[in-house]
């Protein structure tokens, strides 16, 4: 979210447009990320371990590597880690790194002029259908569609 508030600082001001989209993608952000999941969980109730091993998968080398990134970093079996992000979030370990995955590539669609075939594969998908389906379940719209009306609400 810091990245994005500091993109959000460097638009010009006259640029009321983008940063509206730009303060729409933050507040998407905190609220898939914080709020939503946050009826699920008391931050007392995650393992300190866990929560370290949440924030790094937002790094993104690790969102990119996928499942085997979590793996590593936490050193515990991918079922320990699966049961965890059912108990803590309510998803599967696809579900929460997809969100992480897609999360970047809105930003990506309207901050920057790449492909859409090259920011699935940016964000970690394996091709660009898969990452269109999960894109249209998440947002409800195509990404060449958010990309050409990013007014459009995101939540």
């Amino acid at each position: 979210v810091e990245n994005m508030l500091q993109t959000l600082n460097i638009i010009a001001p006259d640029k009321t447009r983008q940063k509206r989209i730009q303060c729409k993608i933050i507040l998407a952000e905190i609220f898939g990320n914080y709020f939503i999941d946050y009826s699920q969980e008391t931050s007392d109730d995650r393992p300190e371990l866990f929560v370290d091993v949440c924030n790094q998968m937002h790094n993104k080398d690790n969102f990119k590597e996928g499942a085997d990134a979590m793996v590593r970093i936490s050193n515990k079996t991918y079922a320990h880690l699966c049961r965890c992000i059912k108990k803590y979030y309510n998803k599967t370990m696809s579900e929460y790194i997809n969100d992480i995955r897609l999360n970047y590539a809105v930003n990506l669609l309207i901050q920057t002029n790449m492909s859409i075939t090259d920011i699935a594969y940016e964000c970690g998908f394996s091709s660009q259908n898969w990452f269109n389906l999960r894109f249209k379940q998440k947002y409800k719209t195509s990404p060449h569609a958010m990309r050409t009306n990013p007014d459009r609400k995101l939540l």
